[in-house]
Order: C-alpha cells, then structure tokens, then sequence
C-alpha cells in the first residue's frame, strides 16, 4: 500500500513537473531566447514522459493479469488458475482461483444433471417433447421421433410439423393458461387407431416467466382395447340375461296368483320374485354403467334446478323413507340453478338420497342442502347411519364395493350406485367429496358449476 501511495506522489510530481516546465520555458523566452526555452523545455519533457512510463506501466501491469485471468474463465476455461505474485493485486488470485474451483464444480455438477436428464428422456417409455416459447420443438426422445416418425425437426415450428389438431390444441392451452392439462385423445396412424394419455405441462422461469411446454404421450392403446372388451362382455351378458329373468320374474307372478297353491311352494316362488327383482335391478345398473362408459356418450345441457330436482327425489322416495320413519330436513340458501342433464343430475341424487336411507337407522334424518358459492352451487346430503371407515372412503366408488354387505343385500343395493354417480359427476364436470365416520354417519358434497364452457360441453366425455 505504501508503494501504491508513493506511486501516487511520483504522479502528482510529474504533473507539478510539468507545470515547472511551462513556467520554466515563459522564464526563458523572457530572459534569453525563444529557441533555447524549447531545446530546454523539449529535454525535460522527454525525461518527464519516460519517468511517467514507467510509474504507468509498475501501475497497470497487475491489472492485465487480473483482466487475462477473468476473460480466461469467461471462454469457460475453468481450470486456468493464475499465480501468485507480490504486486499490488496479489491478494486478489486467491479469490480469482477459488472462483475457477467453484465455476469448474458447477460445470461438473450440471453435466452430470444434464446426463440423468437425458437418460431419464430417453428411457422414459413415452415419447416426449420440450418446445420453447416461440413454439419451436428444442429437444425430444427416441420414441417421439419414432412414433409420429418426423425427422429434422430441431429448431422447426412444432405446429408445422405435427398434422394432428388435437395435440396443436393441448399446447396452446397450455402456453395460454399456464397450468397441467391432462387429456385422452385418440390419433390415427395409417392403418391403426392409438389412444394416448396426452399430459402437457409450462416449463416455468422464475415468478411467472413462461420458457415453454413439456409434453409427454403415454400409449394407452392396450389398455383401451382390454376395457372395450370388458365394457362389450358385460353389455352382452346383461342383454342375454334381461330376457330369461323377464321370464322367470313373470311366470313366478303368474304362479303366485293361482289359487291352491302349497305354501311351501308359493315360499318358494316368493323368494325367486324376489331375487329376480335384485337381478333385474342389477342388469339394469350393469346396462346403465355399460352405456356411461361407452366411446361417445354425451350429455343433454340445459340450465338444471337443483331446488327441483332435489324435491322430484323427496316425492320419489318418500314411501321409502316413511317405511324406516325417516324425515327430510332440507335448506336453499342462494341460486341453485346450474349448467348439466336434468335426467343424469337426478340419477346421482336418487342413488346418493337412497344410499343414505337405506343406511340411516328408523327414526333418523337425512338432511339435504343448497349452497350457492361463487360459480358452484353445492349439494351436501347427509345421514346419521352406520358411516364409513376412513380407510374405506377410497374404495365406495368401485363397483360392487359394499360397506355393509348383508345390509346393502337387504336393501336391494347392487353395488354400483356410487360408480354411476362417479361416472356421471365426472362426465358433468362436478366434483365429489365424502365426510365420514364410523357409527356417525356420512355426508356426500356434490359441487356443480353454473356455467361450463362450450368446449368442455361438446367434448366427447372420456372416462
């Protein structure tokens, strides 16, 4: 530092020099002649500059080290380490040094993340594909190349180069609304017809700041054809048995209604009026779920009075209710119309209100409510029965799935009621919620929008 300051003087010395040499040669020119004041002035200026040299250059030679070494690590040469040295600038190579150390850890460090990246792309299982903000594809597996069979596709439009209308769509979506979209579509391949599970997600930068979309295809063609042919076995076993247990159920009637008949007999024939009943409540709800989960299957909207629908149940199952002397205790607060099916609305009602009759004990109450919030209207339906434990809560949608199987068989229940309404919420755009404890008794939460977008009306449902 005390090298630094005289530096400084021999300077400030130069320049009062200087300023002596202009004084001198007036002094001069004054005194003798203009000639000698230059010849003088000339000489000592040479002297002056080439002292003025070399304090400059003692002064700025550390720099052009310190400079060499940072534009060294900038062309990314993080293994260049600069020596130490005594100069005025020594202290700075230890932190120039551990500078390079940590830039040179960090390149590491993303190579290494940036192979788990590609190993993970690659073998993925799914194609997939990153396209950046300006919608050009910037990076994609194997598989995506292979399965829409494009090649030279790096830094093109990704609209340009894939012909199906339905993933252009996902995209855009995606880069307008910033969120996951998750959606089924079917796409045809020359000879074949394959169904992917489509997820496309923005790849965000920071609070806000979209750099693009990521989207992954999973095939669930396989998975498609098995469901398809499960959905056609059960629809053509239902269809084959509606007809025999039509038959049975009358000639079992017919018989009843003879007179002399041995009451064992007429016993016997109680019991099979009875369990054709069930069976043809249970082809019924076989055909209903067939026909929901069918390819295509859409819904009629219209506004939809939930206040309506609700009391057309009440009136429904009424002598149901009075046989166990259950009451219905019912509140609307709001606006209850909504956006859906009357008719599909008013299946999830009957199933959930019967549900919670046949597992209420006599003399209870079912409580029903109305709620209008924001754009919903939300249904709560309440019991005080037998409830249903927290581990269960997951499995109640499934079919044939029973919380209390002897009283589910007593109460003539089939086991896919609340699959139907699942299906069907789902095809409306509504959402399910279940409330729950043992021995306190269940509450079902059906939220229904008051309005739903013309998209999401004339899309095919896909469950």
């Amino acid at each position: 530092m005390k090298k630094f300051e005289w530096q400084i003087n021999i300077i400030l010395a130069m320049c009062l020099a200087e300023a002596a040499c202009i004084l001198l040669y007036w002094i001069i020119a004054i005194v003798s002649d203009a000639t000698t004041a230059v010849i003088v002035t000339c000489l000592l200026l040479v002297i002056l500059t080439v002292i003025a040299y070399r304090v400059v250059l003692g002064f700025t030679k550390p720099w052009g080290k310190v400079v060499f070494a940072i534009k060294r690590l900038a062309d990314g040469d993080y293994q260049f380490r600069t020596e130490p040295s005594e100069d005025r600038f020594g202290l700075l190579v230890p932190y120039i040094n551990e500078l390079a150390d940590k830039l040179e850890k960090s390149k590491h460090s993303f190579e290494h993340q940036k192979d788990q990246l590609n190993t993970l792309v690659e073998n993925l299982g799914s194609p997939l594909v990153f396209i950046d903000k300006k919608g050009k594809m910037i990076h994609t597996n194997d598989l995506f190349i292979k399965t829409f069979q494009i090649n030279h596709l790096f830094d093109q439009n990704f609209n340009d180069l894939i012909p199906y209308d339905e993933i252009k769509q996902i995209v855009k979506e995606t880069f307008r609304s910033q969120k996951t979209i998750r959606r089924q579509i079917v796409l045809s391949f020359k000879i074949e017809r394959r169904h992917f599970d489509v997820y496309s997600a923005p790849i965000l930068h920071g609070i806000g700041k979209q750099r693009g979309v990521v989207v992954v295809f999973h095939d669930i063609t396989e998975l498609k054809k098995l469901e398809k042919m499960r959905q056609d076995f059960v629809a053509n076993v239902s269809h084959e048995l509606k007809t025999p247990v039509t038959s049975i159920k009358g000639f079992a009637e017919t018989l009843l209604e003879e007179e002399g008949v041995d009451p064992l007999q007429q016993k016997f024939l109680q019991i099979i009026s009875a369990e054709s009943d069930r069976l043809q409540s249970l082809i019924s709800d076989l055909l209903e779920l067939s026909k929901i989960e069918q390819e295509g299957f859409r819904l009629i909207w219209q506004p939809v009075d939930l206040k309506e629908i609700i009391e057309e149940t009440r009136l429904v199952l009424s002598e149901t209710a009075n046989k166990k002397q259950i009451e219905f205790e019912v509140a609307y607060n709001g606006n209850s119309v909504v956006e859906g099916d009357p008719y599909r609305i008013k299946q999830i009602m009957m199933n959930i209100i019967n549900n919670a009759i046949a597992y209420s004990p006599p003399n209870s109450r079912v409580r029903i409510s109305l709620k209008e919030a924001g754009q919903k209207v939300i249904c709560s339906i309440s019991d005080n029965g037998i409830g249903i434990a927290e581990e269960e809560i997951p499995r109640i949608f499934e079919r044939f799935y029973r919380v209390d199987k002897a009283r589910s068989r007593e109460s003539g229940g089939t086991g896919l009621g609340l699959a139907i309404v699942k299906h069907l919420a789902e095809a409306l755009h509504a959402t399910i919620k279940v409330k729950s404890k043992k021995g306190e008794g269940t509450t079902f939460e059906i939220s229904f929008y008051k309005e739903v977008s013309d998209q999401h009306k004339n899309e095919e449902w896909v469950h």
